[in-house]
């Protein structure tokens, strides 16, 4: 596919062009929203609204700032956060216990092991409470430095550091939690 004719297709609203570029890219906008949910039906939600937000504005892309990728990542990734900051307004959020989270012994930064498949991954991304999966999303996935963490989040980087960490230690608890329960009821020990 030839983006740039696509993109142009787009802009004339050609439904041939605009439904080509729907289907090139689902796959990786649906991956980014469920990276970002809570759920399937929240993943869905973030995804046509990041469509939306897509074709609106994809006469601002500008091939000499970056790749096409890089930019329609960007643009799905600040929609879901925009989304996450209009839900929060009158949330109340509940402390995770910080003794709990230092008890748990970090023993490895590569919390990505290859031995975990992507499904439990996604799962015990979406276990934790939504201020960690944010940065932990950002950072590992999709490689944005704790400095713009901190921007785009309105937090001091400091802040950005502090929860990555906390998320890599919850996420560890989690994946070894889950990897019990399945030795467990396999009866493997």
């Amino acid at each position: 596919m030839d983006i740039n004719k696509t993109i142009e297709g787009c802009l004339k609203r050609n439904k041939t062009a605009e439904k080509q570029f729907y289907f090139h890219y689902a796959t990786k906008i649906y991956g980014i929203c469920l990276r970002y949910s809570q759920n399937n039906q929240e993943a869905e939600d973030y995804m046509q609204d990041g469509f939306v937000k897509l074709f609106a504005n994809l006469k601002r892309y500008n091939p000499d700032k970056g790749t096409f990728d890089a930019w329609l990542s960007r643009v799905v990734i600040n929609n879901i956060l925009s989304e996450k900051r209009k839900k929060r307004v009158d949330r109340n959020y509940i402390a995770i216990d910080s003794e709990l989270s230092e008890k748990i012994e970090d023993t490895s930064d590569d919390i990505l092991d290859s031995s975990i498949n992507s499904e439990d991954l996604l799962l015990a991304i979406r276990k934790l409470p939504e201020k960690y999966r944010i940065v932990l999303n950002l950072f590992i996935f999709d490689k944005v430095s704790h400095r713009e963490i901190g921007i785009l989040l309105n937090i001091e980087e400091s802040s950005s550091r502090s929860r990555f960490t906390r998320a890599k230690r919850l996420l560890k608890q989690i994946l070894l939690e889950n990897s019990s329960i399945l030795i467990c009821t396999t009866g493997k020990t």
